[in-house]
């Protein structure tokens, strides 16, 4: 006799006709199914804090690597000064040093020893026509300038109470070597690592619990990784564009695009600063004028790309299933999921980065 059958295909859970799909005893009661679901949401939160505690450990091997490697430049007077010097040296040093062993490593290591924990593929492959993907990418970018006014905004507000927020910058361009450099180091593989950490490992990790949760945790976790209040914001703004628009298409190129094009945007002013200094005319105007050029061409793109988005009905909601009554909330299992001992490090040494980025003047 299978007990597990349900007859009632409208009710997964088997709410109505009493069976308890996870132990294969039979409810005469309300108030035993209620307790069978009560469980059931007890139990799932269990296996949320395990995993807030496994993501926690890996967030502080990202630490311990990112040390590590700023104890190395710090240890050596010629590599810090390189490091502050040689654009060469500061772009290529990011991108192996923290781009690929600091993010790409511990986050696919993560990965690799909970890959039974996965439902879906590590890497969301689903097939996407060229046109969706520019329409997606669209939609994508002008999400992240309305996200950058956002930051725009509150750092205003910061600055009337006297507040400014600071954060890294890259060292400046001094050859065209350096150039290509740049924008590889600040828009391609920056773009390709913490997609696969944060939208592939992590959220892929997390889709089993709801994919609101997942996004928005991840999101969370990838302001943090940037280290200071400012980059937090945009950041974690910019990472719930790219997390809804991969759980929507099932597939990550359009996040790692879009990343990419927002990172390319200071990179192509870096690039466009180098090669017009000393001149005049239009090239100078061009190139003191390019961060607006490039973010009235991506609204003009995004706002026509999210209309016919919208004509194709592509930002519909999911039909739910009948579930859980006593179902954890999305709220709960954020909470659930943060609330860990090994999410208390990374996230106290966050609160120690954001109070000494946070200058008075």
């Amino acid at each position: 006799m299978n007990y597990n059958y349900n007859g009632n295909p409208g009710d997964p859970y088997g709410y109505y006709n009493g069976y308890n799909p996870y132990g294969g005893s039979y409810y005469q009661s309300e108030a035993g199914r209620a307790q069978m679901y009560m469980a059931m949401a007890k139990k799932e939160r269990q296996q949320i804090r395990t995993l807030g505690n496994i993501v926690g450990l890996i967030m502080c091997l990202y630490l311990v690597f990112q040390f590590a490697i700023s104890g190395l430049l710090l240890a050596s007077d010629r590599l810090y000064a390189l490091y502050n010097s040689s654009a060469v040296f500061y772009y290529s040093f990011t991108i192996i040093a923290v781009s690929v062993f600091c993010v790409a490593v511990p986050f696919g290591f993560m990965a690799f020893i909970n890959k039974n924990k996965y439902v879906s593929p590590l890497i969301p492959a689903k097939k996407i026509s060229g046109g969706m993907l520019c329409l997606w990418t669209g939609f994508g970018m002008l999400c992240c300038i309305a996200a950058d006014y956002i930051v725009s905004f509150i750092s205003y507000i910061f600055s009337i109470f006297g507040y400014e927020l600071t954060s890294s910058s890259g060292t400046e361009i001094d050859s065209l070597f350096a150039c290509v450099l740049c924008v590889i180091g600040t828009a391609v593989v920056p773009a390709i690592c913490e997609e696969f950490a944060m939208r592939c490992c992590t959220v892929g990790l997390l889709k089993k619990y709801g994919k609101a949760f997942a996004v928005v945790s991840v999101s969370i976790l990838f302001g943090v990784l940037h280290g200071n209040l400012i980059q937090f914001i945009f950041a974690t703004l910019v990472g719930l564009i790219l997390g809804y628009v991969t759980v929507k298409t099932d597939n990550i190129l359009p996040a790692v695009i879009i990343h990419a094009f927002n990172n390319s945007m200071s990179a192509f002013s870096s690039v466009l600063e180098y090669a017009t200094a000393g001149s005049g005319g239009i090239a100078a105007t061009i190139s003191s004028h390019s961060t607006e050029i490039f973010f009235i061409f991506w609204l003009v793109v995004g706002i026509i790309s999210t209309a016919v988005l919208l004509f194709k009905g592509c930002f519909k909601k999911e039909k739910k299933e009948p579930q859980n009554p006593y179902a954890n909330s999305t709220g709960k299992k954020i909470f659930t999921f943060f609330f860990t001992p090994g999410m208390l490090i990374p996230f106290l040494i966050f609160l120690v980065e954001c109070y000494l980025t946070v200058v008075q003047v």
